[in-house]
């Protein structure tokens, strides 16, 4: 059977595309989400107009990233895809009969595979809208406070 290999893109993508803090953050008085009274490195900080927008080459340069993370992403889901095509079909060719598969090992295995693949899917996505938001030029940009993210934490 086809057991892909699953590495999970980096939490820091979340970060990319808005601000981790809630609104009890700096600007209502919280500590902005980042624990000890501080708001999170990304964002919240400094005043939006403190740090410059991001560079043409900045934007290319995660623009490649996006790419490449996207391509990695859909290469998972086709590998996953497949993996349950097989499982479906390896059920399909046995006869149902559960004192053979007492562990309930098949459906372990397909709920597993459909978790994985809602996890690249939604990963998917959040790619899908930081390229929108890159081409739109509102990228590294909290989404909240509306602060320039510094680019070495877009593409930490």
């Amino acid at each position: 059977m086809l057991r892909p290999s699953i590495v999970l893109l980096p939490v820091a993508l979340s970060a990319l595309l808005a601000c981790s803090r809630d609104s009890s953050g700096p600007i209502s008085g919280g500590d902005g989400g980042g624990g000890g009274g501080r708001p999170p490195p990304h964002c919240c900080t400094t005043s939006p107009a403190a740090r410059p927008p991001l560079s043409s080459a900045q934007c290319r340069q995660l623009a490649q990233e996006i790419s490449h993370l996207q391509a990695r992403v859909a290469d998972r889901i086709v590998a996953l895809a497949a993996t349950f095509d097989e499982l479906v079909l390896a059920a399909d060719l046995e006869p149902p009969d559960d004192e053979h598969d007492p562990d309930a090992t098949t459906a372990y295995e397909r709920a597993q595979v459909i978790s994985l693949l809602a996890i690249e899917r939604a990963q998917a996505t959040l790619l899908d809208e930081a390229a929108r938001r890159l081409g739109a030029g509102t990228y590294g940009r909290c989404q909240t406070c509306l602060a320039t993210i510094a680019f070495d934490r877009l593409v930490a």
